[in-house]
């Protein structure tokens, strides 16, 4: 059963405001689904093409995007980057240094279809020493208060069994 209902006769010993925001839940998720498969069905080449460099999109439910996470050489970028602007998409920035080994981006297409954010990492890095340096540096740690066993252990013995 896919429906989700409020039966009036219960309401005061439901919770409501949880029912009410499942709901609202449920029908973000439909309205994300629904822009994935009509970006997924209207580029079917774009989306191959993906599947073929070895991409695979994952569909965040967070902010109803696509997101395509690609770690390769500078050549897979511009494969990727040639794909997207095939198909219509247009990017939001560019990379700022061509030294960079990370740049990310959205790229929109039409209203209707969900937008894809890529973040790219260069796996052509590596680490190179240029200098060093003597510095002073504060060392924490993390400390809590204690817990209070005593009420919790009086709280759990209170609890009935049913």
């Amino acid at each position: 059963m896919n429906q989700i209902s409020v039966d009036i006769n219960i309401l005061d010993d439901s919770p409501a405001k949880i029912l009410l925001r499942l709901l609202e839940a449920k029908q973000l998720a439909q309205r994300r689904l629904k822009a994935w498969q009509a970006t997924v069905n209207s580029f079917p080449g774009l989306f191959s093409k993906l599947e073929e460099f070895g991409l695979e999109p994952s569909f965040n439910l967070n902010d109803g995007g696509i997101d395509l996470n690609i770690a390769g050489s500078p050549e897979m970028l511009t494969k990727v980057w040639r794909e997207l602007r095939r198909a219509g998409f247009k990017n939001d920035s560019f990379p700022s240094d061509r030294k960079d080994g990370t740049f990310s981006t959205y790229w929109r297409a039409d209203d209707e279809y969900a937008r894809i954010w890529m973040y790219f990492a260069s796996t052509l890095c590596r680490r190179i020493q240029v200098g060093t340096k003597m510095i002073e540096q504060p060392i924490y740690e993390t400390q809590c208060g204690e817990m209070p066993l005593e009420e919790i252990e009086k709280a759990d013995s209170s609890v009935i069994p049913f």
